[in-house]
C-alpha cells in the first residue's frame, strides 16, 4: 500500500514490469493544500517498495499520468497530463532505475487547449511513442501522436482530425516494424437520436511519422475504456470495442492485417469486453463480464483464439 506524502487520496492508472521483474506503478496523488500530482512507484518483485516520486507542475494545477512504460535498461517512462495557467499540457517524463528524473517533455497543441497523453509505448530501439488527444486551433479535440529518441529530444508530432468533430486516444501499439497504431473514439452528434454516434478509429504510423492507413467502424454510444489494442509477431492487428445496441451490449472482437484490412470479427452479446492481451506464442486473450440471465447478474469472461 502507498500512501502519499499529502496523506490523502491516491489512484493508480498504470503498471508495468522491467527485465528483472520490477513493478513501477503510476498515478496521481493527493498533497495537502494542493491538487493532485504525479505519483510513480517502484517495487521489488516481492512487492518491496524501492522507491516513489511525485511531480507537481510549474503552474501548480493538477497533475495525473496515465501510462507508464519500461525499456530494455530498466528506464521508465510515463506519460499523462499537468495544468497549466488555463489548460492541460501533454507531460511525458523518463527515470532511472533507481528512480532519477532524466527529463521531462510538454506538448502544447496549436488549439492552446486541453492535451492529454493517454497511452505510452517503446519500440524495439528504444524509440518512445505518445498517443493523446489535442485541442486544434479550429478543430476540436483531434488525435495526435508524439515520437521521443531515448534522450527527450522530440522527433515529429503528428495530428489527425475527422470532420472537425472530436477525437479521443484510448490505446497505443507499436508493431515489429516500428509501426505505430493508434486506436480511439471519433464522436459526433446524431440529429435523429438522443445517444451520439461514434466512429471507432484505427490510424497506423510509419516510424517517420507517415500515415499509412485509416480505418473506422461505426460504434453508437462508445465507452471509452472498452477498447484496446495488440499486435501479433506478424503484424497483425487485434481490437476489441464496444457496441451499445439498444441498451444491450456487445462485445465485438476484429483482426486486421497489416494493410488495414479486416480479416474477421467475433461479436458478443450482453458483454463488456475490458481486456486484451497477446502471449509469447501469438495466441489472444480477452476478457471482460457477461450477462447471465439464469441469475440476473454478469460473470467473468475469457477467451482465447489463435
Amino acid at each position: 500500500i502507498y500512501n502519499g506524502p499529502g496523506n490523502s487520496v491516491e489512484n493508480a492508472n498504470s503498471i508495468t514490469l522491467d527485465n528483472a521483474g520490477d513493478v513501477y506503478v503510476t498515478g496521481s496523488s493527493a498533497m495537502a493544500g494542493q491538487n493532485y500530482n504525479y505519483a510513480t512507484v517502484k517495487y521489488t518483485s516481492s512487492g518491496i517498495e524501492k522507491w516513489s516520486d511525485t511531480y507537481n507542475g510549474t503552474a501548480g494545477g493538477s497533475d495525473e499520468s496515465f501510462s507508464i512504460a519500461a525499456d530494455a535498461d530498466g528506464n521508465i517512462y510515463i506519460t499523462g497530463y499537468t495544468n497549466t495557467s488555463n489548460s492541460k499540457d501533454i507531460l511525458t517524463q523518463k527515470y532511472s532505475s533507481s528512480g532519477y528524473l532524466y527529463w521531462s517533455k510538454t506538448y502544447n497543441g496549436s488549439g492552446d487547449g486541453n492535451d492529454e497523453g493517454i497511452q505510452i509505448k517503446l519500440d524495439d530501439d528504444g524509440n518512445v511513442f505518445v498517443a493523446g488527444h489535442t485541442t486544434g486551433s479550429t478543430t476540436g479535440s483531434d488525435f495526435v501522436l508524439i515520437k521521443y529518441l531515448s534522450d527527450g529530444q522530440r522527433e515529429w508530432v503528428r495530428t489527425f482530425d475527422y470532420l472537425n468533430d472530436d477525437e479521443y486516444s484510448v490505446d497505443l501499439a507499436i508493431d515489429n516494424s516500428g509501426n505505430a497504431i493508434i486506436l480511439g473514439n471519433n464522436e459526433y452528434p446524431d440529429p435523429e437520436s438522443q445517444f451520439p454516434f461514434s466512429l471507432v478509429k484505427v490510424l497506423k504510423y510509419n516510424t517517420d511519422g507517415e500515415l499509412q492507413w485509416n480505418h473506422e467502424l461505426v460504434v453508437f454510444n462508445s465507452y471509452y475504456n472498452s477498447l484496446g489494442i495488440v499486435c501479433n509477431n506478424s503484424n497483425d492487428i487485434f481490437i476489441i470495442a464496444l457496441h451499445d445496441e439498444f441498451q444491450n451490449k456487445v462485445g465485438i472482437f476484429y483482426k486486421f492485417n497489416s494493410s488495414g484490412i479486416v480479416q474477421w470479427s467475433r461479436s458478443y452479446n450482453s458483454t463488456y469486453l475490458k481486456s486484451i492481451a497477446i502471449g509469447i506464442d501469438g495466441n489472444v486473450y480477452v476478457s471482460g463480464s457477461v450477462g447471465n440471465q439464469n441469475t440476473n447478474s454478469r460473470d467473468l469472461l475469457t477467451c482465447k483464439y489463435n
